[in-house]
């Protein structure tokens, strides 16, 4: 077998063992509030990449907001959102999270940019083109270890250069 391709192999290899490694020594999250950060994460990365089964297995059967709209309306709402904007990128502004232990709830206000198109290198950069600012209040209820989101207010924020700068 030629030199460069046994290296290539063993590079290959060890690629994989490092994945392994990582991911078997990675610590799950513990806390609510770690478990809170993670969840923040995973929808920001199910948003961008379209994954809207995954997002939708957010909604709590219970779910209503102030306009009115249950489970099922939500869902239609975010179905409708991922058709006319195919790509997307979400920046995370700010976050805060609230949660009280005793009675399983928490509270995640978010503020964000969503942009049409590929992510940017500098947020100054999607000011000019199709961003959306948002603000985002999440109530979310623990339900057999899992967080699921019983309601939900959001309202757009329309001055984009305060909230990158």
């Amino acid at each position: 077998m030629p030199r460069s391709r046994t290296l290539v192999l063993i590079g290959g290899a060890a690629l994989v063992l490092s994945a392994l490694i990582y991911r078997a020594t990675r610590r799950a999250p513990s806390t609510d509030r770690e478990q809170l950060e993670a969840l923040i994460e995973q929808a920001t990365s199910a948003a961008e990449a379209g994954r809207l089964k995954q997002l939708k297995a957010l909604i709590a059967p219970n779910y209503r907001d102030a306009a009115g709209r249950d489970q099922r309306e939500l869902k239609q709402l975010l179905t409708v959102v991922f058709i006319r904007h195919r790509r997307r990128a979400v920046y995370l502004i700010s976050r805060q999270i609230t949660v009280d232990p005793q009675l399983r709830t928490a509270t995640i206000a978010l503020t964000l940019v969503v942009t049409r198109g590929p992510r940017v290198e500098r947020l100054s950069d999607i000011v000019r083109d199709g961003a959306n600012g948002l603000a985002l209040s999440l109530k979310l209820q623990k339900r057999d270890q899992r967080w699921l989101v019983d309601a939900a207010s959001w309202r757009g924020l329309h001055d984009l250069n305060a909230l990158i700068n």
